[in-house]
């Protein structure tokens, strides 16, 4: 495989490796559709990412900041803003539920904030099952996006002209902010599943939609007033669903997989590589004003620390 031949954000990733930059390769969890764990973290180190993360963390975030702004609120309806898709169809097409998108990042959102503090002499790479996740990740300073499709074309061409390292690998799990519960966060349900609803929403509040036919049909319809939450994603099955997810198995193989995942992470020692909330100390959550209206979220800036 000759290198104009790959995708052009490859190219632009392989130019910053063989640069030697340092990057942070930040991993959705749905990536177990397309690759194996641990293999995948030990397949980036040696292709020369200094650091391997999920989402996880970042969506156990993301959910703390969720249940602050819907016990404040609980008279008001929200929908999750987890999926980039979702918030620009309730935007241009659905404008009368704008005000009601929770004004919260999404898991690559909080991550690359988290990552910015953390490791601020990085540059940041994302592996996403969705290419609409490209432009979303850009506003949160990501300099490289890749879809799994794209990333498995990158690793051949590695493969194919013997790129690969073999650098002193210390472990062969992700560096930091590692989290277990929220693995499933990808699937139809997962951000309600993981989601600490005790106090604020019992499940005839809340209504979960995936696929476009189903999200279209719930935003058409009257949504009754009793409803407080609307968990909904644009693909079929979730992001395990993603147009950028290259195997073309199942939906419920695929589901099975993350659950799979999940269940082995429970039992996996993490240790320093969880993540901790001072780490994210100072970090402000919300959505810039210009994708979603932060009318809710005045407090932000402090939100995980909130109790």
């Amino acid at each position: 495989m000759e290198e104009h031949e790959l995708p052009a954000d490859a190219q632009k990733v392989l130019h910053d490796l063989q640069k030697k930059r340092k990057i942070v390769a930040m991993l959705a969890p749905s990536f177990v559709v397309d690759f194996q764990y641990p293999d995948i973290v030990l397949t980036l180190k040696k292709m020369g990412f200094d650091k391997v993360c999920e989402l996880t963390f970042g969506a156990r975030i993301i959910n703390r900041c969720y249940r602050r702004i819907i016990k404040e609120n609980p008279d008001t309806m929200f929908i999750s803003t987890t999926c980039p898709v979702i918030t620009r169809m309730v935007k241009e097409r659905y404008p009368k539920y704008a005000k009601n998108l929770i004004p919260i990042v999404s898991p690559i959102g909080a991550t690359a904030r988290i990552m910015e503090k953390n490791y601020p002499k990085h540059e940041l790479f994302f592996v996403a099952p969705c290419p609409a996740k490209r432009e979303e990740a850009k506003m949160y300073g990501v300099e490289h996006t890749l879809t799994f499709k794209e990333l498995k074309q990158l690793i051949g061409y590695f493969a194919e002209k013997n790129l690969f390292k073999c650098p002193k690998i210390a472990s062969h799990m992700f560096d930091r902010f590692y989290e277990e519960y929220t693995k499933i966060y990808p699937l139809s349900g997962g951000l309600t599943d993981t989601l600490d609803k005790h106090g604020i929403l019992t499940k005839d509040k809340i209504l979960i939609a995936e696929g476009p036919e189903k999200v279209e049909k719930l935003l058409a319809s009257k949504i009754p007033e009793k409803i407080c939450f609307l968990d909904i994603l644009f693909c079929k099955g979730g992001c395990i669903g993603g147009p950028g997810v290259a195997s073309s198995d199942s939906i419920d193989i695929r589901h099975k997989r993350v659950i799979d995942y999940r269940n082995f992470a429970k039992v996996e020692k993490m240790g320093k590589h969880r993540g901790l909330i001072k780490d994210t100390k100072g970090i402000s959550f919300a959505t810039p004003k210009e994708y979603v209206d932060n009318i809710y979220c005045t407090e932000c800036e402090t939100c995980p620390e909130k109790k």
